[in-house]
């Protein structure tokens, strides 16, 4: 009675593998999926999130359409997984197909939970900088060393999507660690000290609600 998407790697994969007995959807079996007369969550987290768009009707389909075909199958609740980078001033692909999901699943869902994520931590995740810091195979990077990030675990996601079942929670909520953490304090955590650049990145500073 649980559809997940993106069940191919990070969240939506870790999710599938915990919830027994949900079902994944991926492009192989979207056809049956969709047709399902009635499911009783569907927790989203299937996104297209390259930064650089070439085929935009593709780009549409992944991040759009499929939200809405989703949101066409009878449903108790309605789990879509956003981004705390819908805060950011400067303007983006990414946030505006975040924001444009969120409002689509906000008039077509009566039962719903837009969950705003940081960057999200835990198993069969993306190699991303924290990573290969952790795994001591980041010599280089364009990022500044002042840059900061905030980070939130998978386990921990997991557990606010449970107690939204149960409880029957509805609305949009910022999913954050409490404090953010500059690169270079990752750096000292795993006692890697790479060649650090010049790109300051700066996760939004966003309260937890």
């Amino acid at each position: 009675n649980i559809i997940v998407t993106g069940v191919n790697s990070g969240l939506g994969r870790y999710i599938h593998n915990q919830v027994q007995g949900s079902v994944g959807l991926h492009r192989q079996n979207m056809n049956t999926v969709l047709s399902e007369p009635s499911v009783g969550t569907i927790i989203h987290c299937a996104f297209d999130a390259k930064r650089e768009v070439k085929d935009y009707y593709q780009y549409f389909n992944d991040n759009l359409y499929l939200t809405k075909q989703l949101l066409s199958i009878p449903h108790q609740k309605f789990i879509y997984v956003s981004s705390v980078d819908v805060y950011r001033e400067e303007q983006s692909y990414y946030k505006l197909m975040k924001l444009m999901a969120e409002s689509i699943v906000e008039n077509e869902s009566n039962n719903y939970i837009i969950a705003r994520c940081s960057a999200m931590l835990g198993e069969g995740m993306r190699k991303n900088t924290l990573v290969k810091l952790s795994e001591n195979s980041l010599l280089q990077t364009g990022l500044s060393e002042k840059s900061t990030f905030n980070y939130i675990l998978y386990e921990d996601i997991l557990s606010f999507f449970h107690e939204c079942i149960s409880s029957d929670i509805t609305g949009v909520y910022n999913l954050v660690s409490k404090t953010n953490i500059t690169l270079s304090e990752v750096g000292d955590h795993f006692n890697q000290h790479p060649e650090y650049g010049n790109y300051i990145y700066k996760s939004p500073n966003v309260e937890s609600n």
